[in-house]
């Protein structure tokens, strides 16, 4: 078998599904999504928490997430279909909010109609009354914000694009060169013949630049995930999505009386990529997650655990994506690295991405990603 396109995107989760779409509307006539297992995938997006914020300590993603907002909140309008998104309000607490990223935050945010709040506990308190502040924390807090559904997401984008083609159970192999150029991907079923690669395929990445002699620094990193239901008669009807990072943890509710929360997974010490399978939470991971939620959320006490995900996102040394044309390979793209932060974030990058492909020329908001800042002293 030999398929031809003109962009072949490897990774059928959240960006892949963006890029395409975004490519499809600045004219690419065909794209091909290949996904290893099934769509949306099985690396981060398939797991995400689906935060959709705007706040962030690092100006780059604040402003790509300002950027992405409005598309999530009106994605109806904008995209098409249905992405989940629930206003339940977001609050962001911790202990090192400094002024200077807050006055970074505010020259961003105060160009979009996007509320955003940097409360006194007193203040906070009126606004989530059952969430137990210790003395040092800082709030911010972003009363339009909440989540959305990856995979309601992910679908919908690829729903959505037209004249492109979903290829579900397609493992890449390698690449095939041609006088310095990739010329095409040899795949479990065939080879597969593009103008341009996209290489959205997360901790897989170097399996396949290893074949063009590169490899960007990623790791892999566990992303725990769990489930309980709680008494409605005594829980809050208006519980806020939260990242607490003054005890590494984050939740938001799901549906009625459930809520989804970060599990901290022991011993999870970002390793290099390998293949091999992930096991279950264990049972002690999960009770220290919900014990840490209810110092918090003392309400918490004696909700039930109804289920679990496991999952893994790939992440970078500075905290910043890799993304940009692989080095020495002028048609093959790299967009990997998010560090968990991705989802919030991908229709301003794959916005980015695909004006950068169809204009054959770089733009200045994807400039802090490229992988030559591996080359730099400053890395």
């Amino acid at each position: 078998m030999s398929l031809h396109c003109d962009v072949a995107i490897i990774g059928g989760g959240i960006m892949g599904a963006s890029i395409s779409y975004y490519l499809s509307k600045m004219g690419v006539d065909k794209t091909l999504v290949c996904e290893q297992g099934r769509f949306p995938g099985l690396g981060a997006t398939s797991k995400s928490g689906g935060f959709i914020r705007t706040y962030h300590t690092d100006n780059w993603y604040t402003e790509l997430a300002v950027e992405s907002f409005e598309t999530f909140r009106n994605w109806k309008d904008i995209i098409g279909g249905d992405c989940g998104f629930e206003k339940t309000g977001f609050s962001y607490i911790s202990n090192t909010h400094t002024d200077e990223n807050i006055k970074k935050f505010k020259s961003i945010a105060q160009k979009s109609s996007i509320p955003v709040y940097f409360m006194q506990q007193e203040d906070f308190n009126n606004v989530q009354p059952f969430y137990k502040l210790s003395p040092n924390d800082k709030i911010v807090h972003e009363p339009e914000s909440g989540y959305a559904d990856p995979l309601k997401a992910t679908s919908s984008l690829l729903n959505q694009t037209q004249n492109n083609e979903l290829l579900e159970g397609i493992k890449v192999i390698n690449f095939e060169t041609t006088n310095g150029r990739v010329s095409g991907i040899e795949t479990n079923v065939g080879t597969i013949r593009a103008d341009a690669y996209i290489l959205a395929n997360s901790v897989w990445i170097n399996e396949l630049l290893c074949e063009l002699k590169f490899k960007v620094p990623i790791k892999r990193k566990s992303i725990g995930v769990g489930f309980m239901s709680f008494n409605t008669i005594e829980s809050p009807s208006n519980l806020n999505s939260y990242i607490d990072d003054t005890l590494d943890t984050y939740f938001r509710p799901t549906k009625g009386n459930e809520l989804l929360f970060g599990v901290k997974i022991d011993n999870n010490t970002m390793t290099s990529v390998q293949n091999q399978e992930f096991p279950f939470i264990t049972k002690k991971e999960l009770i220290n997650s919900k014990n840490i939620l209810c110092e918090r959320l003392p309400f918490l006490k004696n909700a039930i655990i109804k289920g679990t995900r496991l999952g893994f996102d790939s992440y970078t040394d500075d905290g910043l994506p890799f993304i940009g044309e692989v080095p020495g390979w002028d048609n093959v793209y790299s967009c990997v690295g998010f560090n968990g932060g991705g989802f919030k974030i991908a229709p301003a990058v794959a916005h980015g991405i695909a004006l950068e492909i169809t204009n054959k020329r770089p733009i200045s908001k994807l400039d802090n990603c490229r992988i030559e800042r591996l080359f730099s002293s400053v890395f």
